[in-house]
């Protein structure tokens, strides 16, 4: 019956020890935390075998995980707690307990993360009051080309996000649960963090991230984004182009009319790609079907002739529940190789002829690249060094956009294109006797429709009408590059008989017209 006081006294000690991980560098250990981007926590890196930090780490290759542990008691910790670490490929929604543990797996059949280290927890040695210590666990990352055939972005880097837990006789709400919200065991204890963060720099300028719907019913969220300013006051969104990438696992949950402050801007194989033009407004709506999940690739395209007075800058995508509640997020550092500088140049002459089609040209930029052209619209007229640009009857506007494949840096041109007559074509603007000869006249099964144009005439158009006025046959012809002066027509799909056979100039005016009779 005696009490062993030493022993009543470390466990009156110990209930009182508070460990805790920074969720963001001001993080005092204050629960809950008030923060909103607790996904990128300052406590958490990688070191390979040198002591170096690890940005984005190499597949299959053994680093060491560092957690920093600090002590807000005033007495020094026991020597009993536990630290515990998990990993699971990078997402903006990952569930506790499902998406860390190793205990699902993804639709290609790989598990969707891990432990690392002692899946029982490691020991955290004693830490003096207000103080802390480092910790470094050996892991070894799992291979990211095993994982290409989980997501449409075959090659593309999709990394791993880390999460740490501190056992020191605080319970950790959730933690024994599934289907639990990261983001709230984050905020709202101080011995849970989390480190999601992706490096865009140079070669590395995309990344895939992970979302989805666990549960059993449709899950209604908002994808949106923040951004901060650089230390010289620049937005992100004035030095490059933002876009997100769905894979078709995904697509099928956004509400793609409803999306405000982006825009989309291409849907080839099954991969649909929005800009964000504006983060503040940034919103896409999205129905998630029970497990229903899929992965989006972001990519950073720096502009290669613009030169931002500070290369740093970062950005958020945030995936919100319908009640506006956070569910979780991706942070971006972004870095701008200021050395790099290419520009999109389109060569000769920007007046293009009435009547004549002409070829644009770029001046290419020395390396791999893709090269887009759009018209006043917005569409895309060709993929290439070169566009044909057909006949035009109006001054219009062409865009060259200008991709370089080593990095993504993009540069774009937009030129206002002058309509002009050259002065050479001979513009026939009164009646003459043009049609030479129709032949046969009645005609069954085919005509052949004869006529004399100056040399260096504009274009005109050749016209078959009923006697109801419907046009049942058009044809351009003339211009400085014809070398014909007859076209053959079938008429079997004529009724029998009298139809009119006409010139007419651009403006519409008839310049000849003849009579064709049909047998049948």
């Amino acid at each position: 019956g005696l009490v062993d006081a030493y022993a009543a006294g470390l466990k009156a000690m110990d209930e009182k020890i508070d460990l805790y991980i920074k969720d963001d560098i001001s993080d005092d250990g204050t629960e809950p935390n008030m923060e909103t981007n607790l996904w990128y926590g300052p406590d958490i890196w990688l070191e390979d075998s040198i002591g170096r930090k690890i940005e984005n780490p190499a597949d299959a290759t053994t680093y060491k995980v560092c957690v920093r542990i600090h002590n807000r008691s005033t007495y020094a910790s026991i020597g009993s707690e536990k630290l515990f670490l998990n990993w699971a490929k990078a997402g903006i929604n990952d569930y506790w307990s499902e998406s860390w543990t190793g205990e699902n797996l993804l639709p290609c059949g790989l598990p969707q993360g891990g432990i690392i280290g002692n899946a029982n927890g490691i020991s955290i040695p004693s830490i003096p009051a207000d103080s802390s210590i480092v910790m470094k666990i050996p892991w070894t990352t799992p291979s990211g080309y095993d994982y290409a055939g989980c997501t449409n972005f075959q090659g593309d880097p999709w990394h791993f996000c880390l999460l740490a837990r501190v056992h020191d006789n605080d319970t950790i709400n959730h933690e024994n649960e599934t289907h639990a919200s990261v983001y709230e065991m984050i905020k709202n204890h101080n011995n849970v963090a989390q480190v999601n963060i992706y490096f865009i720099k140079s070669t590395n300028s995309k990344t895939v991230i992970r979302t989805g719907n666990p549960t059993e019913n449709n899950r209604y969220v908002n994808l949106g984004g923040t951004v901060t300013e650089n230390n010289q006051g620049e937005n992100i969104s004035s030095f490059a182009d933002i876009e997100l990438s769905f894979d078709d696992n995904i697509i099928s949950a956004a509400q793609r009319d409803d999306v405000t402050g982006a825009i989309w801007i291409d849907s080839t194989d099954n991969i649909y790609t929005l800009r964000i033009t504006d983060f503040d407004n940034f919103n896409l709506p999205m129905v998630l079907a029970p497990e229903q999940y899929g992965t989006i690739l972001t990519t950073v395209h720096f502009y290669a002739d613009t030169i931002p007075l500070d290369s740093v800058f970062t950005f958020n995508i945030i995936l919100y529940e319908a009640e506006g509640n956070i569910a979780g997020g991706q942070h971006y550092n972004c870095t701008r190789n200021m050395d790099r500088y290419f520009q999109a140049e389109i060569q000769g002459n920007v007046n293009l002829i009435v009547n004549d089609s002409t070829t644009l040209y770029a001046v290419t930029i020395g390396e791999p690249a893709d090269y887009v052209w759009y018209d006043a619209q917005g569409n895309v007229i060709g993929t290439d060094s070169f566009v044909f640009i057909p006949i035009p009857f109006q001054a219009t506007t062409y865009t060259l956009s200008i991709t370089a494949h080593s990095d993504g840096y993009r540069a774009i041109t937009q030129e206002d294109f002058i309509l002009e007559y050259d002065s050479s074509l001979i513009i026939i603007d009164e009646p003459s006797d043009i049609i030479t000869s129709i032949a046969p006249n009645p005609a069954n099964g085919q005509v052949s429709i004869e006529y004399n144009l100056p040399e260096n005439t504009e274009q005109v158009i050749l016209q078959i009408l009923n006697t109801q006025g419907q046009k049942l046959y058009t044809q351009t012809i003339g211009g400085n590059r014809e070398t014909t002066n007859k076209q053959i027509v079938s008429t079997s799909n004529f009724a029998a008989g009298q139809y009119k056979v006409q010139i007419i100039n651009k403006k519409g005016k008839i310049l000849d017209n003849k009579t064709l009779i049909i047998n049948k």
